[in-house]
C-alpha cells in the first residue's frame, strides 16, 4: 500500500519540481522528498494529512487503486500497446509552469471611475516560467501573481482599456519608478508613479493627453505593483 500511495503521489506532481509543488501545496520539501526516494514511508494518517492540504478526494492517498496509476504504474513496461490513453481530466502543472488566478478587480486608468459591468478577456492563465523570464519580468512569488482588469484610457499604448494586468501581490509600498496598483481618495487606479518629494508621489499616466497629478504619500495605499500588460494587437 505504501508503494501504491507514493507513487500516487509521484503520478500528481508529474514534471513538476517537488520544491515547486511543495511550495504550491504548503507542504515540506525535504519530507516530501524522502517519500518519493523510498526512504520514508507515508502512513495512513500522513497520507489523510496530505490529501487534505492538497485538495485531493478522500482516499486518493490513502486508498489508491493499481489502475489509478495507469501507465506509470504498470509494471509490466516490456509490453507494448497499440492503445493510446486518454486523459480529459484537469492536468496537473508540469514543471516550470504557474498557476495565475484572475480576480474580479478594476483599477481605472482614468478619472477613478469604476464601471458597473464588464467583460474579462482572460479569467485564468498557466504560463511557462521561463516566458516571464525570458521577458525579464521578477516578481516576489508565484503565488502572488494575479490578473485584474485595466478600465479607462489614461495609460493607452502601455495598458489599453479592457486589458488583462498581471500583477505582483507581494509588492504592496513603493519600490521606486513603476506602474502600481493604489488606492487613492476612496478609488483604484492603475498609474506610473514617481516618487517627488517626501511628502508626495507625481502619478503619471502614459497617454500624454491625461494630465499628471500629485497626491501625498500617506494617502496612498499600494496593493500590488503592475509586471506584465496583455496587449491583444489586431494582425
Amino acid at each position: 500500500m505504501k508503494e501504491l500511495r507514493w507513487r500516487t503521489l509521484a503520478k500528481l506532481i508529474g514534471d513538476m519540481r517537488t520544491k515547486d509543488f511543495a511550495e504550491q501545496h504548503d507542504l515540506d520539501a525535504s519530507y516530501l522528498s524522502q517519500i518519493l526516494n523510498g526512504h520514508r514511508g507515508m502512513g495512513e494518517k500522513a497520507a489523510r494529512k496530505m490529501e487534505i492540504k492538497i485538495g485531493l478526494p478522500d482516499g486518493t492517498l490513502v486508498n489508491p487503486s493499481q489502475e489509478g496509476l495507469g501507465a506509470e504504474g504498470n509494471t509490466n513496461q516490456g509490453k507494448e500497446s497499440n492503445v493510446i490513453s486518454a486523459d480529459f481530466s484537469k492536468k496537473d502543472l508540469q514543471r516550470g509552469e504557474l498557476s495565475i488566478p484572475q480576480y474580479d478587480v478594476r483599477g481605472a486608468m482614468g478619472s477613478g471611475q469604476l464601471p458597473n459591468d464588464y467583460v474579462e478577456i482572460i479569467r485564468h492563465v498557466t504560463m511557462h516560467k521561463s516566458h516571464l523570464d525570458l521577458l525579464g519580468i521578477s516578481y516576489t512569488s508565484p503565488a502572488n501573481l494575479a490578473i485584474i482588469t485595466g478600465w479607462g484610457q489614461s495609460m493607452a499604448g502601455t495598458i489599453n482599456h479592457g486589458e488583462p494586468v498581471f500583477v505582483d501581490r507581494g509588492i504592496t509600498s513603493f519600490t521606486g519608478d513603476g506602474v502600481y496598483v493604489f488606492t487613492w481618495d476612496n478609488l483604484v487606479y492603475i498609474k506610473r508613479l514617481q516618487k517627488e518629494s517626501k511628502t508626495h508621489f507625481k502619478v503619471i499616466s502614459d497617454n500624454r493627453e491625461h494630465d499628471p497629478f500629485k497626491v501625498e504619500i500617506a494617502d496612498v495605499v499600494f496593493h500590488a505593483r503592475a509586471v506584465l500588460a496583455w496587449n491583444a494587437r489586431k494582425l
